[in-house]
């Protein structure tokens, strides 16, 4: 499968990348063989120790009450939504 085709079959399956390191682990498990999929980064790294989604989740909670909040005080904006201003990421439209 060439990158392009690898590509399409990631973003358009829910489950590829799953696949893709389940087939990666039972190479390196069952063989040791090296081959491009043994190779990335993630089969090769330690996973990171917690799911990031409840840190996600707190973020966007955060950052939708601050937008609330800033707009039942006319615009003005409140620490979190400054922070956000000076790393690029604020939603000043």
């Amino acid at each position: 499968m060439n990158g392009l085709a690898l590509a399409v079959w990631w973003l358009n399956d829910p489950d590829a990348a799953l696949e893709l390191r389940a087939r990666a682990f039972a190479r390196l498990r069952h063989d040791g063989r090296d081959t491009e999929a043994t190779r990335l980064r993630y089969v090769r790294a330690k996973p990171v120790p917690f799911p990031p989604e409840p840190l996600r989740w707190a973020g966007i909670t955060l950052t939708r009450r601050a937008l609330a909040r800033a707009d039942r005080r006319e615009g003005r904006r409140g620490p979190w939504l400054r922070v956000l201003d000076r790393l690029g990421m604020g939603f000043d439209s």
